[in-house]
């Protein structure tokens, strides 16, 4: 009776750890599969590709790095998110250095333009080391044509002349009235410093375009004082002569 009393304790508590164990697996499945849904629930159909949220993270060497990223689902589309990762992971080395430490950085992105040949994401968040003064207010963008997961850059599609950074400039000052010394300054005083940002654009420490439905925008950096950056949009009935082809890529139908 003894010997049976004491299997039938046995089986149970090894019912009961099987049971638990049971349990908490199911726990983490259900909770991985409501994130998935979440992010499935916020994705934006083009009708060839869906946007689904993701997210890089990085705890080494006592950093804290968070940039969220759209992925694309859609057969075919590999390229393209081969091209975001690598985006992302090039961003941090080449504004932090690749031997960064004690690095606190968070973005998130939004999507400013897309259809079936094209997308522009806008990155932009707080990036902070632990040594340094301040904070910095990040921002950079990636246009991808969709079809070849090639990034596009402004002068793949705009002649950059002087007749064009004149409208810029005259956008940027109507657009950030608090900015206004500071636009002139740009286009007459650092002249050479505002070439080289034009001359780069689309690196990460100089101009950066993106599409959105109404015009093209462009972020021009600046000290930290301020804010890093500034955006402009420039209608695209303002620059269509200075367009290079529409035929190449689906433009926005403004263009």
């Amino acid at each position: 009776m003894k010997k049976l009393l004491s299997k039938m304790i046995i089986i149970s508590g090894t019912l009961l750890l099987v049971s638990c164990g049971t349990l908490k697996q199911q726990s983490v499945n259900i909770s991985a599969k409501e994130k998935s849904v979440e992010a499935t629930a916020q994705s934006t159909d083009s009708g060839t590709y869906t946007i689904l949220n993701s997210a890089y993270t990085n705890s080494d060497r006592n950093s804290h790095i968070v940039i969220k990223y759209p992925t694309l689902q859609g057969k075919g589309f590999e390229q393209s998110n081969k091209l975001i990762e690598n985006h992302i992971r090039k961003y941090i080395s080449e504004m932090y250095g690749s031997d960064y430490s004690d690095l606190d950085l968070t973005l998130d992105y939004n999507i400013s333009f897309q259809n079936q040949s094209i997308i522009s994401i806008v990155f932009k968040g707080l990036g902070n080391v632990k040594t340094a003064a301040h904070p910095n207010h990040n921002f950079f963008t990636l246009n991808i044509d969709v079809k070849n997961g090639n990034q596009i850059k402004l002068f793949d599609i705009y002649t950059i002349s002087d007749n064009f950074k004149k409208i810029y400039f005259e956008a940027a000052k109507k657009q950030n009235p608090d900015m206004v010394s500071i636009v002139e300054d740009l286009r007459t005083v650092d002249l050479h410093s505002t070439e080289r940002k034009f001359k780069l654009a689309d690196s990460f420490d100089a101009v950066q375009s993106y599409l959105k439905p109404d015009g093209l925008g462009l972020s021009m950096p600046v000290a930290f004082a301020l804010g890093n950056h500034f955006e402009t949009v420039i209608p695209y009935n303002k620059i269509t002569p200075y367009l290079k082809s529409k035929k190449s890529i689906d433009m926005p139908p403004g263009n």
